[in-house]
């Protein structure tokens, strides 16, 4: 049986990507997620469990977000499970927590998204807007360009396009990825919000 991933959890799998990719703290265990999370990506799904699990029961915090993302949609012939999946998102949230009070700007991105995308938790865009911004002031990228997303769609914020174009700008100045396709990807829908040599206008935001 082939199951169609939900977009949500495509959705999911980049923002994790976004985040992780940005600070790698333990590069074999980064290497093992990469391929778990391919697996998963391909549907093959079994080894994609059984590598979660395995550091997942290791403490691994992202292990233990994907076990979440897993059973909230069942693999291959596996159902849902909702109770499990809210068992490994809260794991994972209390890791990120414990981190991001110690001062980790990527543990702070982790739950600024878990908030706004309500995946694994219940959506809160104002409590993703204060983590986003908590990792902002430790001038983390991903943390610039998540601010972006926010003002972008006006989770947690008004809506202001010019405002989300400063955040990509800043992030994207920095080398980061996801503020540089962001920025892409308004100047070529959104132009009004750039002047005739393709700087963001200025915002009074």
């Amino acid at each position: 049986m082939i199951r169609k991933l939900p977009a949500s959890v495509s959705i999911a799998t980049a923002l994790w990507l976004a985040a992780a990719t940005a600070q790698a703290t333990d590069a074999s265990a980064q290497a093992q997620m990469d391929t778990y999370v391919q697996q998963y990506q391909n549907q093959e799904f079994a080894p994609a469990y059984e590598g979660f699990k395995s550091l997942a029961d290791q403490g691994h915090v992202e292990a233990q977000y994907f076990l979440g993302v897993y059973f909230m949609y069942g693999g291959g012939d596996e159902p849902p499970r909702p109770d499990l999946s809210r068992k490994w998102f809260k794991q994972a949230l209390d890791g990120w927590t414990t981190a991001a009070q110690g001062g980790d700007p990527v543990a702070m991105v982790e739950i600024a998204n878990m908030y706004n995308t309500g995946l694994g938790v219940d959506r809160d865009p104002a409590a993703a807007l204060v983590w986003a911004r908590k990792a902002a002031e430790l001038d983390h990228p991903e943390a610039w360009a998540t601010l972006g997303d926010m003002y972008l769609a006006g989770d947690g914020v008004k809506k202001d396009m010019r405002t989300a174009a400063d955040w990509y700008q800043k992030a994207s100045d920095s080398g980061n990825e996801h503020g540089d396709m962001a920025l892409r990807w308004m100047r070529r829908q959104h132009p009004e919000v750039f002047d005739a040599s393709g700087a963001q206008m200025s915002s009074d935001s």
